[in-house]
């Protein structure tokens, strides 16, 4: 007990250090919006408009045969529905065995309107979009649309390996409307785009055998209720080549999932705006986990009325350790210090990774609410973790409920550890607000 309680010395003394230059915190904010705003652009085409006052070709499905409009646009060859060209496309009805290949020989936009639509494909991807600038499929208002997918494909040849999900794009795709989208992905993923994926409305519920939404570039949500049920991972952005791109932008709506990996992974950095978010990832943590209880309900405050001691040393956020001899690494509450746990980690690179959300460069938390309960770290950063407002409560079975291995800054919100191994890890944490209740087997922080 009286390790936690000289932690809790070190903190308070850090939060009375630091508490001189907290209103700094808004412009930090500012500067936040504005790289977001960088990071996803939204197009008029992005948005949904009514199709119906638009030159639009029609296509049916009926049962096991396709009835399309005689054009150079759209091309039916057994069951498989070629798309050539920019445009708007309506589809109804249901297709036993089938799909939809766009493959746009010219610029433009490719928008296909799921106007009550049951379309699976015994041999690969029911909407395979090979080629175009940019492809939108809107859920039309008031329809149930659904798509499955084969358990094996049929590749042209062995060197062939896309597509690979139930909806597979190598270009811009995004996802509009305010009907409800079913995806059934029996052979890897529920939704794929080697570029930006955007998903700005509708209900979209997700079942995939791996991971169930993959934005290489980009993975972008709002005005949308998604739930996925997936064996990989839940969300995640994957682009490692381009330092522009691999970026998670949850901007408001509601996402629930269920993962057997992590539940949101990002290359590079997550960013939570707003909305409701609730992930279980690797099965969720144990039952019971006996432990210690830390609360900060108010900055400055002393636990239990406690004093620290005159000769306690101050250590601001900014302290350099580099120099520090081997073994004389301040420690976090008796616990290991953030590089011994980083290296704990890569040691085990090689299992599945069940955090609850991910990034290897930064997690800013800017509001909304997020419920975790998972295996792993709930938040897990490879360099700096902010939380600036929003609801956390966090549940995790082996390890830490908040980690990064640089910097942990928390400016307000409330936190509500249930469950953790250790409640903060961080190489400095800094507190300058919020209301933070941490319930951990071994340390708070």
């Amino acid at each position: 007990m009286e390790r936690i309680i000289n932690y809790r010395w070190f903190l308070t003394l850090s939060v009375i250090l630091i508490i001189t230059i907290s209103g700094c915190s808004q412009e930090n904010g500012e500067a936040t919006d504005e790289l977001i705003n960088n990071l996803v652009k939204y197009d008029t085409d992005d948005a949904y408009t009514s199709w119906e006052d638009q030159e639009a070709i029609s296509i049916h499905l009926d049962g096991k045969e396709v009835i399309a409009e005689e054009n150079d646009s759209v091309l039916v060859s057994q069951n498989q529905i070629n798309i050539y060209t920019s445009g708007t496309y309506v589809i109804d009805g249901t297709l036993e065995d089938g799909q939809i290949v766009v493959d746009a020989e010219d610029s433009g936009t490719v928008r296909l309107i799921l106007n009550g639509v049951s379309l699976q494909s015994s041999t690969s991807a029911p909407i395979y979009i090979k080629q175009a600038e940019k492809t939108v499929i809107s859920l039309e208002e008031d329809t149930q649309n659904t798509l499955t997918d084969a358990t094996e494909y049929v590749y042209a040849d062995e060197e062939t390996d896309e597509p690979e999900a139930t909806i597979f794009s190598k270009d811009d795709l995004t996802i509009n409307g305010s009907g409800t989208l079913k995806i059934n992905g029996n052979y890897n993923d529920g939704i794929t785009s080697r570029d930006a994926l955007k998903i700005i409305g509708g209900t979209i519920n997700i079942t995939s055998i791996d991971d169930g939404i993959v934005g290489r570039d980009l993975f972008a949500m709002k005005k949308a209720s998604i739930t996925i049920d997936a064996k990989g991972d839940g969300v995640k952005s994957s682009n490692d080549e381009d330092e522009s791109k691999g970026n998670i932008i949850l901007e408001n709506g509601e996402l629930n999932i269920k993962a057997g990996g992590d539940g949101i992974q990002a290359e590079k950095s997550v960013y939570g705006i707003d909305g409701k978010y609730s992930i279980i990832s690797g099965g969720g943590s144990p039952e019971e986990i006996e432990g210690t209880t830390t609360d900060f309900d108010r900055m400055g405050e002393i636990p239990n009325g406690e004093n620290p001691p005159e000769n306690m040393p101050q250590m601001p956020s900014n302290t350099d350790r580099s120099d520090l001899p081997e073994g004389d690494f301040p420690s976090n509450g008796g616990g290991d210090s953030p590089q011994a746990s980083s290296q704990n980690k890569d040691e085990t690179e090689d299992t599945e990774s069940t955090k609850g959300i991910k990034a290897n460069e930064e997690i800013h938390i800017l509001n909304g609410s997020f419920t975790i309960d998972s295996f792993d770290d709930a938040l897990h950063s490879n360099k700096n973790l902010v939380i600036s407002d929003g609801d956390l409560f966090l549940s995790t079975g082996g390890d830490d409920a908040i980690h990064a291995d640089g910097d942990v800054q928390i400016e307000n919100g409330t936190i509500d550890v249930k469950k953790s191994y250790e409640g903060l890890e961080g190489l400095n944490i800094t507190i300058t607000g919020g209301d933070i209740h941490i319930h951990a087997e071994d340390d708070g922080g």
